[in-house]
């Protein structure tokens, strides 16, 4: 069995922390994984839950966040739920309150080890401005490693040559304080490097996982359906 990716939802929210109506698959070795991107005036925000069908609490893997302490600090984080219920539901989103927008990537993958599905993960971040949004992480031979890269608005953002784009809102969003979110995925090694190219230099900051197939995955990853692209 591979790792299958189920076709992500996309949400860009001001005032509300709700995915409204996502559907979750009856998939084996389910794993649902939330990748955000949050701006702030100064200091960006930062997720403190997220519940899945009103009571089915995720895991936070990591965030890593710019703090420059100017306008328009950005941070990226990524939270996972082992074996949510397979329905149509909201997912929630319980913020710290800080000022600022936010934009997220709720996306459902297949065939992962549901006693550890993240082997490891790591964060990285760049307080002056940029034109490559870069980290390395260890991994292993038929894993799947998956990034959240967050940078501010305005950015064209180009995926990695060795990566596979699920999500990039590229351009989509106008507000000055908006962070533009990027998540894609590649094959397993013993270490992996992800990364973006921006057209314009920017701070940044990215989370990344590597995920475990579980024990009769080989570790292959098939898109189910086609990636949603902003």
């Amino acid at each position: 069995m591979a790792i299958t990716f189920v076709t992500g939802n996309a949400s860009s929210l001001d005032s509300t922390g709700t995915i409204s109506s996502h559907v979750v698959t009856s998939g084996t070795d389910r794993v649902l994984i939330l990748f955000s991107a949050e701006g702030g005036d100064t200091t960006p925000q930062s997720i403190t839950g997220v519940t899945w069908n009103t009571s089915e609490n995720f895991t936070k893997l990591g965030r890593a966040a710019v703090s420059a302490g100017i306008d328009n600090d950005y941070c990226a984080e990524i939270w996972y739920l082992v074996n949510p219920t397979a329905t149509t539901a909201n997912c929630v989103i319980t913020l710290d309150g800080a000022s600022g927008a936010r934009e997220y990537y709720l996306l459902e993958a297949n065939g992962v080890n549901q006693t550890t599905p993240f082997r490891d993960f790591t964060t990285a971040f760049q307080n002056t401005e940029d034109t490559t949004i870069t980290a390395t992480l260890s991994s292993a031979v038929g894993d799947v490693v998956v990034d959240a890269a967050a940078c501010g608005a305005h950015r064209t953002k180009t995926v990695g040559a060795s990566q596979t784009q699920l999500f990039n809102a590229t351009g989509a969003y106008s507000t000055s304080n908006r962070p533009e979110l990027g998540v894609s995925w590649e094959a397993g090694a013993a270490s992996v490097t992800m990364s973006w190219s921006l057209n314009n230099a920017n701070r940044w900051a990215t989370v990344l996982g590597s995920l475990q197939p579980s024990a009769a995955s080989a570790g292959q990853v098939v898109i189910s359906a086609s990636s949603d692209i902003q």
